[in-house]
């Protein structure tokens, strides 16, 4: 039996393998296992890319309208004739780029013209070149007064001119909203009905300036 457990306890260092060559096997398959970690994660990626590439193909294009003229364009999209007009006052080159490039189908509360004068409000603020500020002022205005101003600054451009900004009336604007609001609330409050008509000469100064801006 002692020659036996000899035997065995001599033989034992030939079993176990080198710590060396034990080491770079455990090295190569870590290398093997990252090397299979970046496939499935490039497989993944060029899934997501395909996946993407097939949703991207399912949405749907956006459709504009199938018009060459304003009238045309108006009457698919059932415009009122004062909505109409306004659209036909702008420079030609900026009724034909809102006729090739207004989406009506993401309009989703059935509000097309609130979309569309959005939109065309846009596309005159660039065309002319307005500030931010004139245009945050602008938008405080009734949509009426809107698009006399935009008609007005994408005519001067058209003309080769300068727009004017809003800078130049936004006091008087501002002091002609001041005297609206005290306008409708002098009813409630005494001494306001006097402040509603100190500004009366605001909304008239007001008047005059857009009345010289129409004749520029």
């Amino acid at each position: 039996g002692g020659r036996h457990q000899s035997n065995a306890a001599s033989a034992a260092p030939t079993a176990q393998p080198d710590p060396m060559v034990q080491q770079l096997e455990q090295l190569e398959q870590w290398q093997q296992q990252q090397i299979q970690q970046q496939q499935m994660q490039q497989q993944q990626m060029e899934q997501q890319h395909q996946m993407a590439a097939t949703q991207a193909a399912a949405q749907p294009q956006p459709q504009t309208v199938q018009a060459t003229t304003m009238s045309e364009f108006a009457m698919a999209l059932n415009l009122d004739p004062g909505n109409t007009l306004f659209l036909q006052s702008l420079p030609e080159e900026l009724q034909t780029t809102v006729i090739s490039t207004f989406d009506p189908s993401g309009t989703k509360d059935g509000n097309i013209w609130g979309r569309l004068f959005a939109f065309v409000r846009r596309m005159c603020v660039k065309y002319a070149s307005i500030d931010k500020a004139s245009f945050e002022q602008m938008k405080t205005m009734q949509e009426e007064d809107q698009k006399r101003l935009l008609i007005e600054w994408t005519a001067t451009k058209a003309a080769g001119a300068t727009a004017p900004q809003l800078h130049s009336v936004a006091q008087a604007a501002a002091a002609a909203a001041a005297a609206a609001a005290a306008a409708m609330t002098q009813w409630d409050i005494g001494p306001d009905a006097g402040a509603a008509a100190a500004a009366g000469p605001a909304i008239e100064r007001f008047a005059q300036l857009w009345g010289l801006d129409a004749r520029a």
